[in-house]
Order: C-alpha cells, then structure tokens, then sequence
C-alpha cells in the first residue's frame, strides 16, 4: 500500500507510521500549491 503526504505535516507522517508504514522517499519541490512549489513525502507498507 502507498501513501502520499504534502509537506510539512508531521502529524500526518507520524500517524502513518504508527500504523506500519515506513517512508521510501520524498518528491522535493514537484508541484505548486497556492503558488508555492511543495514536497511530498511517500510512505509504503506490505500487505500480509
């Protein structure tokens, strides 16, 4: 399973990963929101 997070939001990150989930990497500055670039960092977790 993949989950993608807009950055900052560490309660969001923090909140996945006490589920299980463990980040593989972040898209640093890859798009605009409100006419700023954004990150986003991508967490992923296997399915049993």
């Amino acid at each position: 399973m993949l989950s993608g997070i807009a950055l900052p939001n560490d309660a969001s990150v923090a909140l996945h990963k006490r589920f299980g989930f463990r980040e593989i990497g972040v898209f640093n500055e890859y798009a605009k929101k409100n006419g700023q670039y954004i990150s986003s960092v991508w967490l992923e977790k296997a399915l049993d």
